[in-house]
């Protein structure tokens, strides 16, 4: 079962004990009875362990309160956020409820009901975990000594290649950041010259983008 950090987080804090899955086959994927471990990646080694307690057949857009806070979400809106995320590629209506609804809601799902298997639990914080910006540490749960460029991590304690891999993730994420800052000044640089030579005024502009500027030097000495 692939799921994203922050569920994994409510399955173990108890907060989620149920899943909705499209019921496109004839029966379900999951068995009850059955253990299956969480992760939040295919090559992410298991962040906890479940026991499938119950399955049923349900109408997407039959879901009550109830429902949602065993899904792990406080409303219906923020299911639906998560719901139209994962499983529609059209851009939300403004109305995300009414077009959850419309899209969504006679859609056939599986209700998994289960339960964590705590022996089989794994040591991991109940905070998202970063890699560190000081490579002595490792990992860290404090966002401000993150890794610029490096998302979240979920798994097993590291190994000193597993710490290199995301690390080297981590240039490859910054140098396209990089690549961007200079397409994009590049891009205004061009579009400043292109204005002066038709002799527009520029004031307000030339004043917004010192602001931006300014703002992004000290989120850099910050860093």
């Amino acid at each position: 079962m692939i799921l994203k950090p922050e569920l994994i987080r409510q399955i173990r804090k108890g907060k989620k004990t149920a899943m909705r899955v499209v019921a496109k086959r004839g029966r379900c994927s999951y068995y009850v009875g059955h253990d299956y471990p969480v992760r939040s990646g295919r090559d992410e080694k298991a962040a906890c362990t479940i026991t499938v307690l119950d399955i049923e057949r349900q109408r997407l857009g039959d879901m009550t309160d109830d429902d949602v806070r065993a899904e792990g979400f406080r409303t219906i809106l923020e299911y639906a956020r998560y719901w139209l995320a994962v499983h529609d590629r059209q851009p939300a209506d403004p109305d995300t409820y009414d077009c959850w609804l419309r899209r969504h809601g006679d859609t056939q799902v599986w209700v998994v009901t289960f339960e964590r298997k705590r022996a089989l639990e794994l040591a991991l914080p109940d905070k998202p975990v970063f890699l560190a910006r000081d490579s002595s540490r490792g990992y860290t749960t404090d966002p401000s000594r993150m890794l610029h460029g490096a998302g979240e991590v979920m798994g097993l304690a590291p190994t000193t290649g597993s710490v290199a891999r995301a690390r080297r993730a981590a240039d490859v994420a910054r140098r396209q950041q990089i690549q961007e800052v200079h397409r994009l000044v590049e891009r205004a640089r061009t579009a400043l010259d292109e204005a002066v030579l038709t002799g527009l005024e520029l004031g307000p502009d030339l004043v917004a983008l010192e602001q931006h500027v300014h703002a992004i030097e000290q989120r850099i000495r910050a860093a």
